[in-house]
C-alpha cells in the first residue's frame, strides 16, 4: 500500500499513473519512490510514535472534540 501510495495518480481522480499508461512519459510510475528517503522519513516519523495517535472519526467530529479539550486546557 505504501508503494501504490507513492505511484499512483498523485491524487487526482480523473488523472493517469505518472509517466502514463505505457511509461513513456517524462517521469516513470517510481518516480516518488525514492527508498532511501523514504526510508529515513519514516524513521524520523517513528521517533514520535508516542505522540501519534489513530482515529476513525469523522474529521469534523475530530477537529471540534480536539479543540474544544484545548481551548477548555487553556481556559484553566
Amino acid at each position: 500500500m505504501f508503494y501504490m501510495n507513492r505511484c499512483n495518480r498523485s491524487g487526482i481522480i480523473s488523472g493517469s499513473p505518472i509517466g502514463g499508461f505505457e511509461q513513456k512519459g517524462e517521469w516513470k510510475i517510481d518516480v516518488r519512490f525514492n527508498r532511501e528517503n523514504l526510508a529515513l522519513r519514516i524513521e524520523k516519523i517513528a521517533k514520535y510514535k508516542e505522540a501519534i495517535h489513530l482515529s476513525q472519526m469523522d474529521v469534523i467530529e475530530f477537529l471540534k472534540s480536539h479543540f474544544d479539550t484545548k481551548r477548555k486546557q487553556k481556559l484553566r
